[in-house]
């Protein structure tokens, strides 16, 4: 609980223009401008879930027109959604707090840092070669940092394998790139997960490299799961 906290952080309110330009919109059955204008508030959610809204927030605005063009029927569906639900609901919706499972991802590397931190032992730097023999450094930057400090300093690549993981360290003269997951739930897209990284592990020990290794740190409901307990001591032999 410490490394994954969970907590509910509240959102910034809407700004008072974008406010009052729902509320016109909504009182004056501008339903198209409406879902429009929702689908471009990309720092707020969508007032609902909805694989239609999802799919459409991610297309850039040239795209977005030309496949309302072909299937207008996505406004209709949408709109009618919003309308069902009231503007109380629509305001609420946009406004509610973020979504715990997607605040987790920088959760370790944000425990890492503060723990670490305060250990005399250990260092984050921007460069790991200047280490000192008697500490441990970490590299000061996440994911994309980490995978361009791999390939460009360390010059190690994969084929179809990219090095954007939550920790790289180096001790001694052995670099460790790490991969941190919290699994809540069995099946799906967990274990998807859960392979992808197991199988990272396993194409850096096939690299060979004395001087560069990889961990996995798992967390959650992998062990209590005993497909997964068995998918582990499995792939560890």
């Amino acid at each position: 609980m410490n490394i994954y906290p969970a907590t509910l952080t509240a959102r910034d309110p809407l700004p008072k223009d974008i406010l009052q330009l729902i509320v016109s919109l909504y009182k004056q059955n501008k339903r198209k401008e409406l879902v429009e204008l929702l689908l471009d508030l990309k720092e707020y959610p969508f007032p609902i879930e909805h694989p239609y809204a999802s799919l459409l927030r991610h297309l850039n605005k040239t795209v977005r027109k030309q496949v309302l063009l072909n299937n207008p029927k996505l406004i209709e569906i949408l709109s009618n959604l919003l309308f069902n639900l009231g503007l109380d609901k629509i305001l609420s919706g946009i406004q509610r707090p973020p979504d715990i499972n997607r605040q987790m991802g920088p959760a370790f590397q944000n425990w890492l840092k503060g723990f670490f931190s305060q250990k005399h032992y250990a260092i984050f730097s921007k460069d790991l070669s200047t280490c000192p023999e008697d500490k441990i450094c970490f590299l000061d930057g996440r994911d994309e940092e980490i995978g361009c400090y791999i390939t460009r300093n360390l010059g190690i690549t994969m084929e179809n394998e990219k090095f954007e993981r939550d920790l790289l360290v180096r001790v001694g003269n052995i670099y460790v790139v790490g991969e941190a997951r919290f699994l809540s739930t069995p099946g799906g897209s967990q274990t998807r997960d859960l392979d992808k990284t197991i199988t990272f592990v396993e194409k850096v020990m096939e690299l060979g490299r004395e001087d560069f290794i990889a961990i996995a740190l798992i967390d959650g409901i992998v062990w209590y799961h005993r497909p997964y307990v068995n998918e582990i001591l499995t792939r560890k032999r």
